[in-house]
């Protein structure tokens, strides 16, 4: 956990979505800094040593990597962004706190990043 502020990782390919995720978070004051990772090994890698409370990702291998994330890294609120119903599914079975179907309302994950935030203040977390 970082001091000022809750670190968050978006573990996406670059492109327009980490762009767009990238600007959704600096819009969030709470959360700093941003962490990104190309690759599940990355992630890993960045999960474990910074401890973030907040993950987003749009990666290949999301159910082995969400197990892993979540036996190490058991904080994390794990955000992720599917392609289609089936790998919503398959993400919430492996551990996602949440799994949305790409093309949901920008409004929609940032309301849900702000309760989220609220909910960490509130137990103390944050």
């Amino acid at each position: 956990m970082i001091k000022n502020g809750v670190a968050a990782l978006i573990a996406v390919q670059h492109g327009q979505l980490r762009g767009s995720l990238q600007a959704l978070l600096r819009a969030i004051p709470q959360v700093q800094p941003i962490i990104h990772a190309d690759d599940g090994a990355t992630l890993l890698e960045f999960a474990a040593n910074y401890r973030p409370s907040l993950i987003l990702m749009d990666l290949e291998g999301i159910p082995g990597l969400l197990k892993d994330i979540k036996s190490n890294c058991p904080q994390a609120y794990c955000i992720v962004l599917a392609e289609d119903a089936v790998q919503q599914q398959a993400a919430i079975a492996a551990g996602a706190d949440v799994a949305l179907v790409k093309g949901f309302p920008a409004t929609k994950l940032f309301q849900m990043l702000r309760q989220r935030l609220l909910d960490l203040e509130h137990d103390g977390s944050a």
